[in-house]
């Protein structure tokens, strides 16, 4: 795949720049948190855990966004919280699972004349894990709140960048 991206990229691969995760999030208004509804395995509940990080990130001082106040926001930004898990027999029943965290907002692509498009301009995550499905409920939560962690880290980061530095690359 390697191989074939170099061939077909019309500069070297070297010279494509990733924009640094503190850049990205400089000037984020705040969020709307969309949590995806767990596996019943897990014993979590969507509600749940969507005012926990809520209450998380309001705690650091980022300001969280209800549907309402969401749709009236430019480019509305929304942290996107998944946890993929699933259980495994072949390992003696235990619960297999990932914790993702993405920001989605509206991006132009200058490509199709800035046509606005939903993209990821941030994602983490805590790789494959595993816990027996009873501590599981209190488990995974504490990694949504590690992953939730380094994206507050890097908020806060972005906002001690004064207004006029210019946006550097990665």
């Amino acid at each position: 795949v390697g191989l074939i991206l170099t061939l077909l990229s019309p500069m070297p691969l070297s010279a494509v720049q990733q924009v640094d995760a503190s850049i990205a999030l400089k000037g984020l208004p705040g969020v709307l948190v969309v949590v995806e509804e767990p596996d019943p395995s897990t014993g979590l509940s969507q509600t749940e855990l969507t005012r926990e990080v809520e209450r998380w990130l309001q705690q650091a001082g980022i300001k969280t966004f209800s549907r309402e106040q969401f749709f009236n926001v430019e480019s509305p930004p929304a942290l996107y919280v998944y946890i993929d898990s699933r259980e495994a027999p072949e390992f003696g029943g235990l619960l297999l699972f990932e914790v993702r965290v993405a920001l989605y907002e509206t991006v132009l692509l200058p490509r199709l004349s800035g046509i606005p498009v939903l993209a990821s301009t941030w994602d983490s995550e805590f790789g494959l894990s595993y816990a027996d499905p009873a501590p599981a409920k209190t488990f995974i939560p504490m990694l949504v709140r590690e992953v939730i962690d380094k994206f507050i880290a890097e908020y806060k980061a972005a906002s001690t960048i004064p207004a006029s530095a210019p946006i550097a690359a990665a």
